[in-house]
């Protein structure tokens, strides 16, 4: 959870930049993979640089997708788990198209208390629900997924 007059977008890709540095892959760009709110969401990545045309692979170079519009399509090619990307259910914020989901965000990630919730994406799912399967209280503490290229 984030304060609120925090800049979201760019503290959360600051970690996930922080974070590649352990990845075998050398990346020069990273962005958080979790819908903040309605306008800055999974499905609009694109539009904050993220590129539509790589293959998606996780940070051990198995493939979760061959590129955007494959990743976004409902399915991916293996489970998260399977995949080595993530071990439990990850915060997404998202519906099944990657777009805002406005009554499950824990506030758009400022509130961490019991009476929230967040929505998850599964580790396990390989229809649509990878991206958005159920909800838990913001209290609970979760992962969220990064990109890097």
């Amino acid at each position: 959870v984030l304060p609120g007059s925090v800049d979201k977008r760019g503290d959360l890709n600051a970690i996930c930049a922080a974070a590649s540095t352990y990845t075998n892959k050398s990346c020069s760009q990273a962005r958080a993979f979790i819908s903040i709110n309605a306008g800055d969401t999974i499905s609009n990545l694109p539009s904050l640089g993220v590129p539509t045309d790589y293959t998606i692979l996780s940070y051990r170079g198995l493939i979760v997708a061959d590129d955007w519009v494959d990743l976004m399509d409902g399915t991916i090619d293996g489970s998260l788990i399977d995949l080595k990307v993530v071990l439990t259910s990850w915060w997404s914020g998202s519906l099944t198209n990657g777009d805002f989901d406005a009554s499950n965000n824990c506030n758009e990630w400022t509130d961490g208390t019991l009476s929230e919730t967040g929505r998850l994406g599964s580790y396990s799912a390989l229809d649509a629900s990878w991206l958005s399967l159920n909800t838990s209280n913001c209290s609970n503490s979760y992962d969220f997924v990064c990109l890097c290229w």
